[in-house]
């Protein structure tokens, strides 16, 4: 999945307890970050994306929430990660 020429998503299922949709965000064939979808046990933030993981940007940290991965990608675009 390809939401814009620069940031690349592949869909993953991640080990984590009750949040496990996930996404790799790649950049040029470089992992730049990790999302998951968060569940129902996070109450108002359900739903949403949550960064995991960073690996490139010192602009971009994780604890971000995004209502889905096109604005996670439209992000990190800005943070010009």
């Amino acid at each position: 999945m390809e939401f814009n020429m620069a940031i690349e998503v592949r869909p993953v299922q991640l080990a984590l307890a009750g949040d496990n949709e996930g996404a790799m965000l790649f950049r040029d064939g470089v992992l730049i970050a990790v999302l998951s979808r968060l569940g129902s046990h996070h109450d108002d933030l359900a739903g949403c994306w949550h960064v995991e993981a960073v690996f490139a940007g010192q602009h971009v940290l994780p604890h971000e929430h995004f209502p889905d991965v096109a604005a996670a990608c439209s992000y990190f675009e800005r943070a010009g990660v």
